[in-house]
């Protein structure tokens, strides 16, 4: 089937989020097995001009964002995780959320940090990330370079970011992983120069 890859466009929020849910149903099931649930959250504070996205047809099959010390991709919301996970786990995701995804990041405007790598269960095993990485490789002509951090246990994604030119220049510990296989985060850097 015919394809594009492109920038999302803001009426695409929900296809995206419901991409992040679907992508990243293993690591979210502890907030919610609600798909409905995980996707209204995302939803919300989803910002789309930081998203590139796989289209075929209607359907979002992959989705990468690229962030920079101006914004990040995503904005948890308090309120939103705590009506769809309930207080506890609404107040653990909100936690979580903010720490992963709205600190400022602490790299120069040249550097782009690419964030919420998924595709679809569905169409996986057919290069969508990469392509899609490319793509924002290629197109973003205002970065120098860029980072990412990926799992150690993943290692069909470090094998693609290898391939990409990406190297890794650090790792650090990752607490709370150690019964899903994670040890450590893997950071990642490839400069254009």
């Amino acid at each position: 089937m015919n394809h594009i890859v492109r920038q999302a466009l803001p009426d695409e929020k929900k296809k995206i989020a419901k991409a992040i849910a679907n992508s990243y149903k293993e690591e979210l099931s502890v907030l919610s097995k609600h798909q409905e649930s995980l996707i209204e959250v995302f939803e919300y504070g989803i910002h789309t001009e930081r998203f590139w996205i796989w289209l075929e047809g209607d359907q979002v099959l992959g989705i990468v964002a690229c962030s920079d010390n101006s914004g990040r991709a995503f904005t948890p919301d308090r309120k939103k995780c705590i009506k769809n996970f309930g207080l506890i786990r609404g107040l653990i995701a909100s936690f979580i959320f903010n720490s992963e995804f709205a600190k400022t990041l602490p790299y120069p405007k040249t550097t782009g940090y690419i964030e919420f790598v998924g595709v679809l269960d569905s169409a996986r095993g057919r290069g969508i990330s990469k392509k899609i990485l490319l793509e924002i490789i290629k197109q973003s002509e205002q970065y120098d370079e860029f980072l990412l951090d990926v799992m150690d246990n993943n290692s069909a994604a470090l094998k693609t970011y290898e391939k990409l030119g990406f190297r890794e220049y650090k790792r650090e510990p990752f607490r709370g992983g150690k019964n899903k296989g994670i040890k450590e985060r893997v950071y990642m850097k490839l400069s254009k120069k």
